[in-house]
């Protein structure tokens, strides 16, 4: 399990590495949002998308364990939200982009504790954390995920590297992945499949 694990997360992040290279400079990325917060948008979609997928197979019960098995991964963060546990947290303009079915993406020091309402449903956090926030497509429920990534910018004559190595969101995401792929005979239609998701190029490679 630990060989796989390295060789899906050394082909999925490769490719990340692969594709800024063939670019120039920061062409990637939407010209009108940091680099980072663009990359994490994309990402996040993308893993959402699969999240969704997955729910979509199972019953109420099986969704409720999918969910919390999947806390672990992501995070404390983790699962769905009244949209009206947002109204102290997200500005009017932010919940009308939630609304549209487009990302928030929000700093904070607090968040809302899935599952729980009133007060004791706030958790303020030591540091700040990345809290990006998306629509359950078909609900008036809204995902909460952290957007923790721990990831390393390199500039050189080359062009720009990125390199993901860590973080609650990156585990989570990597365990999606892996069990898509562990499911399917045909993985490279499966990878072809997932990089429309991510709205980036993943590559299945062989590191034997």
């Amino acid at each position: 399990m630990l060989r796989l694990f390295i060789t899906l997360y050394l082909a999925v992040f490769a490719s990340f590495i692969l594709f800024l290279f063939a670019l120039s400079g920061f062409t990637l990325f939407d010209s009108t949002i940091s680099e980072g917060v663009s990359i994490q948008k994309k990402l996040a979609s993308g893993t959402l998308t699969l999240v969704e997928e997955e729910l979509a197979k199972r019953d109420e019960n099986e969704k409720n364990t999918f969910l919390k098995n999947y806390k672990k991964h992501f995070g404390p963060e983790f699962g769905l939200l009244d949209v009206s546990s947002l109204k102290d947290q997200l500005s009017e303009g932010e919940l009308e982009i939630l609304k549209k079915g487009n990302i928030v993406y929000f700093e904070t020091n607090q968040y809302i504790q899935p599952g729980k309402s009133g007060k004791e449903a706030l958790h303020k956090t030591p540091d700040d954390i990345s809290l990006i926030y998306l629509k359950q497509k078909n609900t008036n429920k809204i995902w909460q995920i952290n957007s923790d990534i721990q990831s390393d910018l390199q500039i050189n004559d080359d062009g720009v590297k990125m390199l993901i190595h860590a973080g609650k969101f990156s585990d989570g995401m990597m365990k999606l992945i892996q069990s898509r792929l562990a499911n399917t005979v045909n993985k490279l239609a499966t990878i072809k499949d997932i990089q429309k998701k991510f709205q980036m190029p993943i590559d299945l490679i062989d590191k034997t």
